[in-house]
């Protein structure tokens, strides 16, 4: 066994008293934050929480939430603005078509409101109007879109990406509509795929089935229900989640974590939406858990805080949490499996005043 020599040992010392005083100022400065992630994690029988040096997915999470403001989660979270990082990457995917954007819900083409299309605010969650079946007028429409326009995302939950995103609406397309449909949302670690949750409509309300990759490099079921529903759908993955895996793999290489989010019919792809913070930026279902691959396989060091040169007390904290995670590799090497992050897909997305 290797001794470690004195100066290792007085710069790891000297990392863990820096460690120490980030997590000391993380429950200083967002005691609300942290409250709601240790309850979350008290439930699940975790208490040795490790904010400023995060071993579990929640706190990686949290992490996310409170440090790593890269501005390109600004763009993901925009409906709209998500396109362009796609682009510059040279991903080849389908988009649904944007028919109309804009601030003034009066300003909407009055033919698009009898159209079977989607209205959706482009800077949040669960803000969309299915024309067709809602069974609203124009007027109605508009109002809902006014309420859209008078919401803000991610406030409650410090979800950064959002709070600079434009307040806008746009009308889309709707795909397959009438026929049967899936949405499948991949979790993936740079390249590396480690989750997809199959999601399907019924009469009853949405259903879904979490797969992992196992040791032979196959999709497997989960016995764990999803946030989704309680019920665990089994049915297989359509035949296109392969397409979509590829394209998934793509995007993902670009970030330390993204969810990549596709909808499908089974043979066609489109990408639906790139999401920096799943779940509201925590994980109901394995968050408190150390050796599931969600959390293996997010190495922190290809995120931006970590990948870009910090400023000030943040310069510091950001070495000694490097030297950290890599003292973390040497016994888990899972961590490396994306590799280094190449510094160009740090800028895609960002306009060309970014890039030069």
């Amino acid at each position: 066994m290797r001794v470690p020599s004195l100066p290792a040992l007085l710069r790891g010392f000297r990392d863990l008293c820096i460690l120490v005083l980030v997590d000391l100022w993380m429950r200083a400065r967002f005691p609300d934050q942290v409250a709601s992630i240790t309850r979350r994690m008290k439930d699940k029988g975790v208490t040795n929480l490790r904010l400023s040096d995060p071993r579990y997915l929640n706190e990686k999470y949290l992490w996310r939430r409170l440090f790593d403001h890269d501005p390109r989660f600004t763009v993901a979270c925009d409906k709209i603005e998500t396109r362009r990082p796609v682009a510059d990457l040279g991903v080849d995917v389908r988009l649904p078509e944007i028919f109309w954007t804009g601030t003034d819900p009066d300003l909407i083409p009055e033919h698009l409101l009898g159209q079977d299309v989607i209205v959706k605010a482009a800077h949040g969650w669960n803000q969309s109007i299915y024309v067709r079946d809602a069974g609203l007028g124009p007027a109605e429409i508009r109002d809902k879109c006014r309420e859209f326009m008078a919401s803000s995302h991610g406030q409650r939950q410090h979800q950064w990406g959002y709070f600079n995103a434009p307040r806008r609406i746009l009308i889309e397309e709707r795909l397959f509509s009438g026929r049967p449909m899936c949405d499948i949302k991949f979790t993936v670690f740079g390249h590396v795929l480690v989750q997809i949750i199959g999601i399907y409509p019924g009469p009853q309300g949405r259903t879904a089935g979490i797969w992992f990759l196992d040791s032979d490099g196959e999709w497997k079921l989960s016995d764990e229900a999803s946030s989704v529903s309680k019920e665990i759908d089994g049915r297989p993955l359509p035949p296109s989640t392969d397409a979509a895996a590829r394209i998934a793999s793509q995007i993902g290489a670009a970030f330390d974590h993204m969810r990549v989010d596709f909808m499908t019919d089974g043979e066609q792809v489109y990408l639906g939406e790139l999401t920096a913070y799943n779940a509201a930026g925590a994980s109901p279902t394995f968050g408190h858990l150390l050796d599931t691959p969600n959390n293996v396989y997010w190495d922190l060091r290809r995120s931006w805080f970590l990948s870009t040169p910090q400023r000030g007390w943040r310069r510091i904290y950001a070495a000694s949490l490097r030297r950290s995670i890599d003292r973390q590799a040497r016994s888990d090497p899972r961590l490396d499996a994306a590799g280094p992050l190449d510094p160009a897909m740090l800028r895609a997305g960002l306009g060309q005043e970014a890039r030069t």
